[in-house]
């Protein structure tokens, strides 16, 4: 048939089904992923907002500094929440 075939695969590149263990092994890794993610997102916050300017010496004031520590935390606590679907 031209343009290939519309059957089931066959040949090196077949993917085995996958059990209903493996499937929730798959979706744990992938929320662990991306919660990992948000929480290095939450430590960049970190050093740009709180240790970069402590690095270059500049005076560190609070209006400055709360946002990125802020959305340090709620990063952090978006990444918690995702661990929370775990199963």
């Amino acid at each position: 048939m031209a343009g290939g075939s519309v059957g089931p695969r066959t040949g090196p590149c077949q993917i085995p089904p996958v059990t209903p263990d493996q499937a929730k092994t798959i979706r744990n890794e992938r929320f662990k992923l991306l919660a990992q993610a948000f929480d290095r997102a939450s430590t960049a916050c970190v050093l740009v907002g709180f240790l970069s300017p402590l690095a270059l010496g500049l005076p560190l004031a609070a209006r400055d500094v709360a946002p990125w520590i802020g959305s340090a935390i709620a990063l952090h606590f978006l990444a918690l929440a995702v661990l929370g679907r775990l199963r």
